[in-house]
């Protein structure tokens, strides 16, 4: 696994550094870093689909650097940068809420985040199988109408970055999984 990237990897976040270039190459513009004496003690962004939907990630904050407005400004750093995009979305951690509350942000759902041991290598019957050639224009149609904008490209990258990682539930593709190497473990990436 890749070496930890600074600030997430101090916040035990799973991004390698291949994550991050993927993210800012493929978002240019729409990324800020929070610079104090040379050294970068925040950063943050948005991954763009289309013009539909922002979504804001990678808020992190030096803990040592926490709870003086390093993280306000960094969001509303992100925001400036998002005024062509129809809706702005994220997923808050316990330690980011206030921060998004105070900028307008407002509850829809919670995530959960879970993690399970390695399994001892036997076979479940599992409703999940291999992605196969003619099930991605499927999967992409599935992922528009539940989450409402194009993520093809994302998907796409995914899924030729960790192809062993990818499976769809048999019969009709009624749902489907993508995952990655990360620096720390091994997680699903999107379902």
């Amino acid at each position: 696994m890749d070496e930890e990237c600074g600030l997430s990897g101090a916040a035990g976040w799973n991004q390698r550094e291949a994550d991050w270039r993927f993210l800012l190459e493929r978002n240019p513009g729409r990324f800020v870093v929070a610079l104090r004496d040379g050294r970068v003690i925040g950063s943050g962004g948005a991954v763009c689909y289309g013009s539909a939907l922002a979504w804001v990630c990678m808020i992190l904050v030096d803990p040592s650097e926490r709870g003086h407005g390093v993280g306000s400004r960094i969001v509303s750093g992100v925001l400036d940068r998002l005024a062509d995009m129809r809706a702005v979305g994220l997923d808050a951690t316990p330690f980011g809420l206030g921060v998004y509350t105070r900028l307008g942000f407002v509850e829809t759902s919670r995530l959960v985040r879970m993690e399970a041991p390695p399994t001892s290598g036997e076979e479940d019957e599992s409703p999940v199988r291999p992605l196969a050639s003619g099930d991605f224009d499927p999967v992409l149609a599935l992922d528009r109408e539940v989450f409402g904008a194009d993520r093809g490209e994302v998907l796409r990258a995914a899924a030729a970055r960790a192809p062993a990682f990818v499976g769809v539930v048999d019969g009709t593709i009624a749902g489907y999984c993508l995952g990655r190497d990360g620096a720390r473990s091994r997680r699903p990436l999107w379902h």
